[in-house]
């Protein structure tokens, strides 16, 4: 697995864990979910918005988890056509179905 894709699954998995996280203190508090958007407008000047929603987690975890099957179909369908070492292709699918059998 290539320092770039483990990045990347880590990324994932902290991402999961904190959204697992969330979802546990949303049922406890009732409190909707916050981000918190930082960017620079055309004046340059720098522009914070807050969003609150009940959907965002769940938006959120329905997306990372959509990225983390497409990741699973990519590989496989590279494994099967010879493109990727084996080795590899399993190291990554196992460690694709370890994050998801964490969370």
């Amino acid at each position: 697995m290539t320092p770039e894709t483990k990045a990347t699954l880590d990324d994932y998995e902290n991402i999961l864990k904190g959204l697992n996280d969330t979802i546990e203190n949303v049922a406890i508090s009732e409190i909707p979910c916050e981000l918190h958007s930082f960017y620079m407008n055309a004046k340059g000047k720098r522009v914070t918005e807050k969003i609150v929603s009940s959907n965002l987690t769940k938006l959120i975890l329905n997306g990372v988890h959509a990225e983390l099957r497409g990741i699973e179909a990519y590989v496989t369908r590279r494994k099967e056509q010879g493109q990727v070492a084996p080795e590899t292709a399993d190291e990554i699918l196992d460690r694709v179905k370890e994050i998801r059998k964490n969370i």
